[in-house]
């Protein structure tokens, strides 16, 4: 019988059956994280295809943060967050980070008029980048790029 292999006097037995049955739990949590790395992937593909394609300075900073390996908003962050500043409608926005200034440009155009964006960067080679983009963007009235202000430490943890 089934349940005699698993109740099985012998211990060392029943300690090699328990062993069966986890490795079997294993598998079966492998398999079930799998298809969720799947249907996530699966999910995400489907939305970078549909999701709609950047234009303009938005495209020249993604193709130069891919070129240079440069951290920017995925597309599919980047789709949620403009729907929750949409719907949300900030007046200012602080951002920690500027990088290349992508991400602030974006913001820009879902503040409230006569809104203001404040991006702090810590790097004096990104500052140049990101003030340079913004002027390009013509944004250069609503987001303002802070340097020397951020300590270190406020980064390193």
């Amino acid at each position: 019988r089934f349940s005699d292999k698993f109740f099985s006097e012998d211990e060392g037995n029943l300690a090699l059956d328990y062993n069966i049955i986890e490795n079997k739990k294993e598998v079966v949590n492998l398999r079930e994280r799998t298809l969720a790395v799947k249907s996530i992937n699966a999910l995400l593909e489907y939305l970078n295809k549909t999701l709609p394609k950047s234009k303009g300075i938005l495209k020249e900073l993604e193709d130069y943060a891919k070129e240079f390996t440069v951290p920017i908003i995925q597309k599919e962050v980047q789709c949620f967050l403009g729907t929750l500043l949409k719907y949300k409608a900030p007046k200012n926005i602080l951002e920690l980070g500027t990088a290349i200034g992508y991400s602030s440009i974006f913001f820009s155009d879902y503040i409230q008029p006569g809104g203001k964006i404040t991006t702090l960067e810590r790097e004096d080679d990104y500052y140049a980048i990101a003030t340079e983009n913004i002027k390009k963007a013509g944004k250069e009235d609503v987001i303002s790029v802070i340097t020397n202000i951020i300590e270190n430490n406020i980064f390193e943890s």
